[in-house]
């Protein structure tokens, strides 16, 4: 039974992901923690979002904003770091109540973001929403709010947000496999 449940799981977030761009970790992992311990889920999930993505590029790695991804992807080591040492370190039960505070958060302010505000790329912005992301990525396999939230203030058009945003999940995924590798 937990493999049924678990490849539906991930069916209907990975589905949720190749429509959203987004999306397939917030939604499997608040599910599949129920059934395996989140030391277990998180890498498990980064690592299958990491293929999909790297299946994705050859679709869209023309249309990247390249200059945009330089902080977000700074940001992203250094996050991923520290996520990734705090996976390691917190107990379970720990890691739990924080991703639920973390999913409830998470999807509040997606859901609440104001598409009017508008913002040009910023350094510094963009490097604490790369830290953000590298953090919740590493333990929670779920670091897009961040992202979404940012690159959704500087683009209007959806084309230039959907391929950055997948852009840099796959080097979010390259980091994580980094530092999976390191630790």
């Amino acid at each position: 039974m937990p493999i049924f449940l678990t490849s539906l799981i991930i069916f209907c977030a990975f589905i949720l992901n190749a429509f959203a761009g987004f999306g397939g970790g917030i939604m499997a992992v608040p599910f599949l923690v129920f059934l395996y311990p989140l030391k277990f889920v998180s890498p498990f999930v980064n690592l299958l979002g990491f293929s999909g993505n790297i299946v994705l590029a050859k679709t869209f790695y023309k249309h990247v904003q390249y200059g945009i991804l330089i902080p977000l992807v700074i940001g992203n080591i250094i996050g991923g770091l520290l996520g990734i040492h705090f996976l390691i370190l917190a107990s379970n039960a720990i890691l739990i109540k924080v991703l639920g505070i973390v999913t409830i958060t998470s999807s509040l302010l997606i859901f609440l973001a104001d598409r009017k505000i508008s913002l040009k790329p910023n350094i510094f912005i963009g490097g604490v929403a790369g830290v953000a992301s590298g953090m919740l990525s590493a333990i929670f396999a779920s670091g897009g709010a961040p992202i979404i939230l940012y690159l959704s203030t500087i683009f209007k058009d959806k084309q230039s947000f959907r391929t950055t945003s997948l852009a840099f999940f796959l080097l979010n995924g390259v980091v994580f496999v980094v530092w999976l590798l390191v630790y």
